[in-house]
């Protein structure tokens, strides 16, 4: 039989087919449409990022600050040393930022993020070259593109010994200064090295109108001595009478060592940090027990600490006889190497802590370790063979056997995931300890600890303080770095690891040695101070 036309089934199918077509070129339409105007959002940013960033690096590259300082609310003026100035002004209310005569709205759907502005000066820097820089990041971001920042990143260089570039403030607060001001060349904050003559920075005096600045005014009276002997904070006060008012500034000097060193003392070590900046961390592991014990390894790296933040330090010790005999020093343990008497014990570890127990071969303890240094193996038997080495991502293996028919076997080194955590397996005590503790192997020397640092490729890092397996999708040898770092968030940079049986740094850094002998040893030096301020705006 012949049809006509379409049945109802027919229709309701033709339709529901006819909607998902239109939906989905809808879907089409709205995908391409998003990134169309995505695309021209993101050019417009761009070109106003680009135009914004070149008006100030033309300045900056051109010119030298001598000062900075503020002009009201959102507002920083550079004055330069050819007297000249430049203003730069970010206004949250109208969505605008300005530097000199360049000015942009930003475009519609995008606002400031947390304006952060840093200083940072490296220690041990030659007078009259650049020691600092300035950090000026000001993010502007869109919520169509949340990940992107299309603000203000500028590095300037400059000396602070003769550039005034303090805590540079871009609140909310719009009030000025009707008097004048005092900037202090340097820091407002300084770090100044023990036995080093003292050398004032100097000021400038500045107008309230921000037009005449004086290098070093005799106007302003200047109260207070450094004693470069006495370690600790001290202050210097600057006065000046203006206007019928006394304008007053104080800096703020912390005397302290070049470096903190730590010799084997049997217990935990604090170390505080004076200032926030970068410190560098060298260890040294300590070496087997026996005369042919394995040499400690070295490790280092640079570490950023606040002030006042403390790390605790664990120096290793070297078991070793006593006139010949089978005792050690301490026969009961090793300090961070064992926890059991042997008579040549295992090396033990020097490492950097974020938690102190009272035993330091609690498990807490171990795993808040972000830096050690692996100790060497002890040595046994010494007619043939030693202990194996502090290692570096692997420790030394043990050599040698005491008889014809190798019943007794030297142990294998650690790895970073064997063969025990930072202790020798029970019923061993001649595996240096480390990261990982080495092997003791069966009668004959032991095999070395590992090494590890956080932020160090190739190291493996546990998940927690109470689950101290490897990270997951991590294995020994790995080159992701990220599998490195330690749960609590610290990493270093720069990181070196030295085998003990490598050339290494000796402890005062004048001279290099093949692999640590004796007790561990540890040393931290501030090597770049912060003046960082995060205001929101």
């Amino acid at each position: 039989m012949k049809k006509n036309g379409f049945t109802v089934v027919e229709l309701v199918v033709s339709f529901a087919l006819t909607m998902i077509i239109v939906i989905m070129l809808l879907q089409v339409v709205t995908t391409v449409k998003n990134l169309y105007i995505s695309a021209g959002i993101k050019t417009e940013m761009l070109n106003k990022q680009a135009l914004i960033n070149r008006a100030i690096n033309q300045e900056f590259s051109t010119k030298t600050i001598n000062s900075a300082l503020r002009c009201g609310k959102g507002c920083v003026t550079f004055v330069y040393e050819d007297m000249t100035s430049s203003k730069l002004v970010v206004d949250k209310t109208n969505n605008t930022i300005a530097f000199n005569n360049y000015s942009t709205k930003l475009v519609s759907g995008s606002k400031f993020g947390e304006i952060n502005i840093s200083t940072e000066t490296l220690l041990g820097i030659d007078i009259n070259k650049n020691n600092s820089i300035l950090i000026l990041d000001i993010p502007i971001v869109h919520q169509l593109l949340p990940d992107d920042n299309y603000g203000v990143n500028i590095v300037y260089q400059y000396d602070s010994r003769t550039t005034a570039i303090g805590n540079i403030l871009l609140d909310d607060n719009d009030e000025t200064n009707s008097y004048g001001s005092i900037l202090l060349k340097g820091a407002d904050n300084m770090i100044w090295m023990a036995g080093v003559a003292y050398e004032e920075p100097g000021w400038y005096t500045v107008t309230s109108d921000g037009k005449t600045i004086v290098s070093n005014n005799p106007a302003v009276t200047v109260s207070g001595n450094i004693d470069v002997n006495q370690l600790g904070l001290q202050t210097i006060t600057y006065t000046w009478n203006v206007n019928g008012k006394s304008i007053v500034k104080k800096r703020n000097i912390y005397v302290t060592n070049t470096s903190l060193t730590y010799d084997y003392t049997g217990d935990y070590q604090v170390f505080t940090a004076n200032v926030s900046g970068t410190y560098k961390v060298e260890l040294w592991g300590a070496q087997g027990g026996g005369t042919k014990g394995g040499k400690g390894a070295y490790v280092s790296g640079n570490l950023e600490l606040q002030e006042n933040e403390e790390l605790y330090v664990y120096v290793g010790e070297n078991p070793t006889y006593v006139n010949g005999s089978c005792y050690q020093t301490n026969p009961n343990n090793s300090f961070n190497g064992s926890t059991r008497g042997s008579c040549a014990g295992a090396g033990g570890a020097t490492d950097i802590r974020l938690k102190r127990t009272t035993n330091w071969y609690d498990s807490a303890s171990l795993a808040s370790r972000i830096m050690v240094a692996g100790a060497g193996g002890g040595a046994y038997y010494t007619e043939q063979g030693s202990g194996g080495y502090g290692g570096e991502l692997v420790g030394g293996d043990g050599t040698g056997t005491n008889n014809a028919n190798n019943t007794y076997y030297a142990g294998k080194g650690a790895t970073q995931t064997q063969y025990s955590l930072g202790v020798p397996a029970p019923g061993t005590s001649l595996a240096g300890a480390g990261y990982y503790a080495g092997e003791s192997g069966n009668g004959g020397n032991a095999g070395g600890g590992s090494s590890y640092i956080s932020g160090h490729t190739g190291c493996v890092a546990i998940k927690s303080e109470t689950d101290v397996n490897p990270k997951a999708g991590c294995s020994n040898g790995t080159s992701n770095q990220a599998c490195s770092y330690h749960y609590s968030g610290k990493k270093f940079t720069n990181t070196k690891m030295i085998a003990g049986n490598k050339s290494m740094p000796t402890h005062n850094g004048k001279s290099n040695m093949v692999g640590n002998s004796g007790n561990g040893y540890a040393k931290i030096t501030l090597i770049s101070q912060q003046d960082a301020t995060t205001i929101n705006i």
